[in-house]
Order: C-alpha cells, then structure tokens, then sequence
C-alpha cells in the first residue's frame, strides 16, 4: 500500500536523509507530474554543501519545510474529512506546479490520499 507523506516542488528537493548524514531512505519518491527535474549524485551534493554555507542553509530548510509538511499532513489525515484531504492536496500540487491543470487520474488520488477510487469522486 502507498500513501503520500509529503510533495516537493520546484521549491525543494528529493534526498534529505543524505543531507542529514544517512546513506539511503527508507520511503519511495517518484514524479507525481510531469515536468522537468535535475538529478545529482548525492556524493556531489554533500561536497557542494560541505563547501558552500548558503547552498548547505538551502538544503537544511528545505529538509526543515519537508518535516513541517509531513507532520501537517499527518494531523490532517486524522482529523480531516476526505473531502478536505483531498482539497489540500489539489492545493498543494496547483502551488508546487503553478498551473490550474493537473493531469492525473482519480486511480492516482485515491493512492496519494490512502483510500479508493470510488470515494475520492464520491457522491457530492
């Protein structure tokens, strides 16, 4: 089972347990939408960091704006209605892709939002 615990955007990036001195995560990440991304060696990365004061500060707020995400998320996944998950998450995406279209599917919803196709279209 796939539940999403957090989405990065242009704004962040894919790979904090490296930043913060692991070798590998124990979560999955993959592009939800389409676009454009930059892939680096996580050995460059930490030397770059290592080397560069502000790069290093980017890095750990982004890591520090990814917790925030996911402890939000889980507070909302336990005391909000699936309706208003899934608001969040069509806001969230819109923010992070800055377009009003989101090509996705409601089979691709219903993973992100941890339950079944039929009730993210529901009834309403």
């Amino acid at each position: 089972m796939t539940i999403e615990v957090g989405i990065i955007g242009r704004d962040g990036f894919v790979g904090a347990p490296v930043v913060l001195g692991a070798d590998h995560s124990p979560n999955r990440s993959f592009m939800q939408i389409a676009g454009h991304g930059y892939k680096v060696k996580a050995n460059i990365l930490i030397e770059q960091a290592e080397a560069s004061s502000p790069l290093r500060l980017c890095l750990l707020r982004s890591v520090q704006a990814l917790i925030v995400q996911t402890a939000q998320t889980a507070a909302c996944n336990r005391v909000h209605e699936l309706h208003e998950r899934l608001a969040r998450w069509l806001l969230m995406c819109r923010d992070r892709v800055q377009s009003d279209r989101l090509h996705i599917t409601h089979e691709f919803l219903a993973t992100m939002l941890g339950t079944r196709r039929s009730q993210t279209i529901g009834d309403s």
